[in-house]
């Protein structure tokens, strides 16, 4: 029996989650069991990165920091879980005034 490592882009299984199926929970323990299709994990690897944070943070931004480190925090205590941190970082405006951020 083959072991296998499973590969997870949070951001990108976040957004197709909410675009195509109107929800962003998800049992992550049962989608790479799922993904192993019989196979024995050898690790899951979750890529994703804490929201951007201004030099004075919003009451919004401290209240998305804390729910992202939480599930963090939570996929890292699950078995052969773990997750690695990018860092987001603002880049400018594009000309409508949005913001233009890069992981």
């Amino acid at each position: 029996m083959s072991k296998v490592a499973v590969l997870i882009d949070g951001g990108y299984l976040g957004n197709i989650l909410k675009k195509h199926f109107d929800e962003t929970s998800i049992e992550h323990d049962r989608l790479v069991h799922w993904a192993c299709r019989g196979e024995e994990l050898f690790r899951a690897y979750y890529y994703d990165c804490l929201p951007y944070q201004s030099r004075i943070p919003t009451a919004d931004e401290r209240q998305m920091m804390s729910r992202k480190q939480a599930f963090f925090k939570y996929l890292n205590r699950l078995q052969r879980f773990e997750v690695r941190e990018g860092r987001l970082e603002l880049r400018g405006t594009d000309d409508r005034g949005n913001r233009i951020f890069q992981q």
